[in-house]
């Protein structure tokens, strides 16, 4: 069809319609993954746990310095006596509070320092 005959068309109102596009599908969004020590679960045994603080990567976030293996493993044996056997997810928030709270009672910076290592490693390794 010549451009002669388009506008012919187009001037006397008998031009063909625009065949209609079709709607832009949306991808089907998943849920975010769980990259935390759960991995889904409700509840995660606490060797588990250990055994991730104990391969945890050594610097502490936010914060200069390290944490020893002996300091890592130290953590997940206080999370052990605190929580018992299994972790629960749910649990999580009031773990931290409860740290925060330790560290607001904490007479000595250094004290203050190493809770504060403390709840920044669990924070990275079990998520919040």
């Amino acid at each position: 069809m010549a451009l002669s005959d388009k506008r012919q068309q187009l001037s006397t109102g008998k031009a063909a319609p625009l065949p209609a596009k079709p709607a832009p599908s949306k991808p089907a969004s998943s849920p975010p993954k769980d990259t935390s020590v759960f991995g889904g679960r409700p509840h995660v045994r606490m060797d588990e746990v250990a055994w991730r603080l104990r391969k945890a990567n050594p610097s502490v976030p936010g914060l200069s310095g390290m944490l020893s293996e002996k300091e890592r493993i130290s953590i997940g044996q206080d999370l052990n006596r605190k929580s018992g056997s299994y972790l629960k997810k749910g649990k999580l928030p009031q773990l931290y509070k409860d740290l925060e709270m330790e560290k607001s009672r904490a007479k000595t910076p250094d004290e203050k320092w190493r809770i504060e290592r403390e709840i920044r490693v669990l924070k990275r390794e079990l998520g919040s």
